[in-house]
């Protein structure tokens, strides 16, 4: 017995049945296609070998996840190419645990923001894994490419894909992608929170510069709104990755929106969140709650 319930938000994120788009729309989803591709050759995650003397075991398969995501300018077409990762060759000896903003962690930053007068700003990372670190070329592990991807590799079944950076869908590409974060903020000379591992601290000697939390690719930071010494370390840390957008006064993370007032005190609330349950959808299929033939639901 289940209860499916699903918000306004998640239906959003249901995979497309492309069979089920117009011609207009499946031409979307072939430019999104493209633009994946595109990130994964600039991002140099694979290369190109031939079959032959590849053990089939060390190949895995791969597939699309369609899906429309909402956007500023409007609903628009997403196309995600992952590996499937239960078909790991070692994936019951890789590690793939990594670490998350916690609550408390989150608080915290916030807490230090309010308290030194910090400007809060919120920064996604685009395609975060496929940046992760390069440990995956250490591996010998394949894939096998779809049809179109094929296509528009220009490549016959006689070629794999060979990995040799992180992709979505293995079970080591968070862990990957933490690690690149980690090594990158402490080489800028950013310190690890004792507490949290997803929050660092930048120090100028005694004085405390700025903050950064880390919630898997989504970055929130705070420093002094005029501060040349923040300026410059935001500057550094902006240019380590591709990003999506930077929001700042106001923005939401994990369903909670967060307003920075002038004062710099932050205001929280869920009301955007509460307003989708609000128009959620309940799919309870025909044969749920029976009792002797009779609902459940109906005998109370």
């Amino acid at each position: 017995e289940h209860l499916a319930f699903m918000t306004a938000n998640a239906k959003g994120r249901t995979e497309v049945n492309i069979r089920s788009l117009t011609i207009e729309e499946r031409q979307q989803f072939e430019a999104a296609k493209d633009k994946e591709v595109d990130q994964w050759i600039s991002n140099s995650v694979f290369k190109i070998v031939r079959r032959a003397g590849v053990p089939l075991k060390r190949i895995m398969a791969m597939r699309w996840i369609l899906t429309w995501k909402e956007a500023p300018e409007g609903t628009k077409a997403k196309a995600r190419l992952v590996a499937k990762g239960f078909t790991d060759p070692d994936l019951l000896t890789i590690r793939g645990e990594a670490p998350t903003l916690s609550k408390i962690g989150r608080h915290c930053l916030l807490q230090l923001a309010c308290s030194h007068k910090f400007k809060i700003e919120m920064g996604d990372v685009s395609t975060a894994f496929l940046q992760g670190d390069k440990e995956e070329q250490n591996r010998d592990v394949y894939l096998e490419p779809t049809t179109d991807l094929r296509e528009r590799l220009n490549i016959t079944k006689e070629f794999l894909l060979k990995l040799t950076g992180s992709v979505y869908g293995l079970r080591n590409a968070p862990r990957a992608w933490y690690k690149r974060v980690r090594k990158d903020l402490e080489a800028l000379g950013w310190r690890c929170h004792q507490l949290d591992q997803c929050v660092f601290l930048k120090y100028d000697g005694e004085e405390l510069v700025g903050v950064c939390g880390v919630y898997v690719d989504d970055f929130i930071i705070a420093g002094k709104p005029n501060g040349k010494k923040w300026q410059l370390e935001k500057d550094k840390l902006k240019k380590l990755y591709k990003w999506g957008k930077w929001e700042s006064d106001s923005f939401t993370l994990c369903g909670v929106r967060y307003l920075q007032k002038k004062d710099y005190s932050i205001v929280m609330d869920q009301q955007e969140f509460t307003r989708k349950l609000h128009t959620a959808e309940f799919n309870l299929p025909k044969n749920l709650y029976k009792l002797n033939g009779k609902s459940k639901l109906d005998a109370q």
